[in-house]
């Protein structure tokens, strides 16, 4: 599965949201699912892999709702509005890297929870993008995947 089909399934979700939820259950469970595709934890079943990497999206989504809620979505998404993939790149790295010093998920590394927050981040980059009527250009000749492998 492809990032561009994880944030289509995002984008697709129209589930009521509660006021205080700008990423709604059903949004982290499609997180959740891509995380546990492309995020191995040795020792654990699929199942109990799931739980935890709901638990993961869950404290990365609201540690992100605390920062949107903290500075308004203007001052947020600043350094996205050009809509240039390498410059949203260079947002979501640095406020990944941001948020990932505020919060700690136990049994993933910090590699792990980097590449996690990045995720979460680039589809709601790309969600806020829409929101304005652009998309994000690609790069020419970038065919990969999305970061994780």
């Amino acid at each position: 599965m492809h990032k561009r089909d994880i944030v289509r399934l995002y984008t697709q979700t129209k589930d009521m949201k509660l006021p205080f939820h700008i990423i709604s259950q059903s949004q982290r469970l499609v997180f959740a699912s891509f995380l546990n595709a492309v995020i191995d934890i040795p020792i654990l079943n699929e199942a109990t892999e799931q739980i935890i990497f709901m638990k993961a999206v869950d404290v990365i989504a609201d540690a992100i709702e605390r920062q949107l809620e903290k500075m308004g979505s203007k001052a947020f998404f600043e350094g996205v509005t050009d809509a240039g993939e390498s410059r949203v790149d260079v947002w979501v790295v640095a406020t990944a890297t941001k948020i990932n010093e505020k919060i700690d998920i136990p049994v993933l590394n910090e590699k792990q929870e980097q590449e996690a927050i990045e995720f979460v981040l680039h589809a709601m980059a790309e969600r806020f993008l829409a929101s304005q009527g652009k998309t994000i250009a690609e790069k020419k000749g970038k065919g990969k995947m999305f970061g994780f492998i």
